[in-house]
Order: structure tokens, then C-alpha cells, then sequence
């Protein structure tokens, strides 16, 4: 944690004292839901064959035009690179040659994700979209499971087939509240 971290909760230590004890812990699970969140990595999960988006989005400000975006596996191979706002495919690992794409228009919005096609049971990794300018992170984990035997596709994951992103946001928001509703009980 950085010195603000620090600061503001010895400021938010301080200001628990006049508290009743529900409300601070409250606060306080408010605060460890925070640290969870800012961590968390999102989960997504696919079958052989479907195509997944793994979402890159930078929404703190301007993306500067001069902003390069790497994607990259757990080996560190490349996925896409995105030099100055156009994808450049020249250092791209041979896997993922035409099944990887970006989308050009949303770049000025801060949006880098990718889409990926034809997914394989080696596209399981974790994942990471880093723009550089900006020290951002993305950071993603696919599973891809075989397709089920009898599965029609109108029953798979997403629309049309696609995946589905499973984030444990909905798991990290009951957390505080759990916890809150224990210690409450507490003598």
C-alpha cells in the first residue's frame, strides 16, 4: 500500500471511534471490500470452438494516442500488440494468428479488449492487457472446457453461442456484508 492508503485509514481508524460498533464494522468491511476488489482478477470461462471478448478498458481519463497495449499469456507470448492506436501483428505468436482481433474504433475510448476465436483447450491461461503510458493492468483468466457431448448450441454460454464472464464482484460484495452481519452479533 501506498502512503495515502496509510493516511486515509488512520483517518478512518480515527473516525470509527464515535461509532456505533454495527456502523464501524461496516466501514471496515466497506474497506476490505475495497482492497479485494482493486486485486481480483476476472474469470472467464468458455468451451472448445466458442469465441470469448477478453475486455481491456481504460476508464480513469485520455488514452494518449502515443499509448502502446500489450496482451500477453502466462508464458508471455504475444497475443496482440497495439502500437500508437493500430494493431501490429508482426510479433504475434503463431497460436493466435487469425483468431485474435481488436476493434479499432473503441481504442480512442479506452477500450482494448480483444475477441478470441475458435477457442482450444490450450487457450486456458491467465492473461494480461498492459498499456503501458498509463500503467494499466488487466488482468484475465480463461478456462476452456470441452463442449459437452449432446450439448445443442442453443444452450451454450452467452449469446450466439459465446462465452460467459464470470466475474466474483457478486461473491466480493457479499463478503462485507457476511462479515458484518458475524461481527454484529459479537458481544
Amino acid at each position: 500500500m501506498n502512503s495515502f492508503c496509510f493516511a486515509s485509514m488512520s483517518v478512518f481508524i480515527g473516525a470509527m471511534c464515535a461509532l456505533t460498533r454495527f456502523t464501524e464494522i461496516l466501514l471496515l468491511s466497506i474497506l476490505v471490500f475495497s482492497v479485494i476488489t482493486v486485486s481480483g482478477q476476472e474469470r472467464i470461462k468458455a468451451q472448445v470452438g466458442d469465441s470469448v471478448l477478453l475486455p481491456c478498458v481504460y476508464d480513469k481519463g485520455l488514452v494518449p494516442d502515443t499509448a502502446d497495449v500489450f496482451w500477453r499469456d502466462n508464458n508471455n507470448s504475444v497475443v496482440l500488440e497495439i502500437i500508437k492506436k493500430k494493431p501490429d501483428l508482426t510479433g504475434q505468436n503463431n497460436k493466435y494468428k487469425n483468431r485474435v482481433t481488436s476493434f479499432e474504433s473503441e481504442y480512442g475510448r479506452g477500450n482494448f479488449s480483444i475477441q478470441m476465436t475458435n477457442l482450444q483447450l490450450d487457450d486456458s491461461s491467465s492473461y494480461e492487457c498492459h498499456i503501458i503510458k498509463v500503467d494499466f493492468i488487466q488482468k484475465l483468466v480463461l478456462t476452456v472446457s470441452e463442449r459437452r457431448v449432446g450439448a445443442a448450441d442453443s444452450t451454450s454460454p452467452g449469446a450466439a453461442g459465446g462465452a460467459v464472464a464470470t466475474s466474483t464482484c457478486f461473491l466480493r460484495t457479499l463478503l462485507p456484508v457476511c462479515l458484518c452481519l458475524i461481527l454484529s452479533a459479537l458481544p
